[in-house]
C-alpha cells in the first residue's frame, strides 16, 4: 500500500501472549495498524463508504495521525513463553523470542526500529523466563504448577495479603518490585495488583470478561478494598525466585520473579537472534534471604 505500519501484530506467541507463559490460544493470525493521514494520503480504499468513513474520523482529529517521525518505543517484557518451540512455527523463527514487533521486522530486515533493536544490548531488561502473569481457576494454575518443574520443586511459605499495604506501595512506585534480595529484583507491583483484581473480579462475576478485568484495575480495587478484605486472599512467597503464588477461594495467579543479572545467564544471541532457554530449579535464585 506504499504505507509505513503504524504496528504489525505477528501471529507468535510473544505478541499474541506476551505476559501470559501458558496461554495457548495464541494463534489469532497477522494484523497490520496504519496510522489515518498514512493511508489517507496514499488512497488505498477499495470502498467509498470506508474512505468517506475516515475523512469523516480525520476531521474529528485534532493532531495529524502519521507515523512519519514518530519515535519507536520498546518497553516492558515479554515472557518465555511455550510455544516458541512449536513444530507450529516456521523453521526460521522456531526457538527464537522476540521483544517487541519491531524485533521479528528487524529479523527479516524490514527494519521498523530506527535501529534500536540492533543497537539494544541489555535484552535481560525485556524478557521474563518465567510467566509474567498467569491467571486462572485454582485446577487450572494447580495443574501448571505441577507440570513445570521449577514450580513443582518451589516451597511456599503463605500470607495473608495486605491490600492497604500492596495499594500504598503501588500508589508510590508502580514499577516498584517486592519480596526480592534488593530493590532491583522481585515480584512487579503491577503485576500483583492485576493479579488481586482478577481474583476480586472473578469471585464476584463482575466487570471481567473471560479473564480479562474490564477497566482500570486499580480503580477496581481502590473501590472495592474493603469487599476485597473480606475474601481472605493468600500470598505465597517462594524459596526461590520462580513465581510468587496469589490464592482466592476458587481462582489463583502467578507473577513470575524479574531479576536481570539471572536473565542473562539464560540469554544468548546472534545479531538480532535472541534465544532464552528456560531456567532450572537448582539455578534460581535462592529468596530465603529476602529483606
Amino acid at each position: 500500500m506504499g504505507c509505513i505500519p503504524d504496528q504489525i501484530l505477528w501471529n507468535h506467541p510473544n505478541q499474541h501472549s506476551g505476559t501470559d507463559r501458558y496461554y495457548r490460544a495464541w494463534k489469532k493470525g497477522f494484523k497490520i495498524r496504519v496510522a489515518l493521514d498514512d493511508y489517507l494520503l496514499k488512497g488505498g480504499f477499495v470502498f467509498q463508504a470506508k474512505k468517506l468513513s475516515a475523512e469523516e474520523n480525520k476531521e474529528l482529529q485534532d493532531q495529524p495521525n502519521t507515523v512519519v517521525g514518530k519515535e519507536t518505543k520498546i518497553e516492558g517484557r515479554t515472557t518465555l513463553h511455550i510455544d516458541e518451540d512449536s513444530d507450529w512455527l516456521p523453521p526460521y523463527i522456531r526457538g527464537l523470542h522476540f521483544i517487541h514487533y519491531t524485533h521479528l521486522a528487524e529479523l527479516f530486515g524490514i527494519g521498523l526500529s530506527n535501529g534500536k533493536i540492533k543497537s539494544i544490548n541489555d535484552f535481560k531488561k525485556y524478557v521474563c523466563p518465567f510467566t509474567i502473569l498467569s491467571k486462572g481457576d485454582k485446577d487450572e494454575i494447580n495443574a501448571i504448577v505441577e507440570k513445570e518443574e521449577y514450580l513443582r520443586k518451589t516451597k511456599y511459605k503463605f500470607i495473608g495479603c495486605d491490600i492497604d499495604f500492596l495499594a500504598d506501595i503501588f500508589k508510590k512506585d508502580r514499577n516498584a518490585l517486592l519480596s526480592g534480595l534488593a530493590k532491583s529484583d522481585g515480584f512487579p507491583i503491577n503485576q500483583i495488583m492485576q493479579g488481586i483484581a482478577y481474583i476480586y473480579a472473578a469471585t464476584t462475576k463482575s466487570k471481567i470478561k473471560g479473564k480479562r478485568v474490564l477497566g482500570n484495575y486499580n480503580d477496581l480495587i481502590n473501590e472495592n478494598i474493603d469487599e476485597i478484605k473480606k475474601l481472605k486472599i493468600k500470598v505465597g512467597l517462594p524459596n526461590r525466585g520462580t513465581c510468587l503464588l496469589i490464592e482466592g477461594d476458587f481462582f489463583s495467579c502467578l507473577v513470575g520473579y524479574v531479576n536481570d543479572d539471572f536473565n542473562e545467564k539464560l540469554i544468548s544471541k546472534d545479531g538480532v537472534r535472541l534465544r532464552v532457554r528456560q531456567p532450572m530449579f537448582e539455578e534460581c535464585i535462592i529468596l530465603e534471604k529476602r529483606k
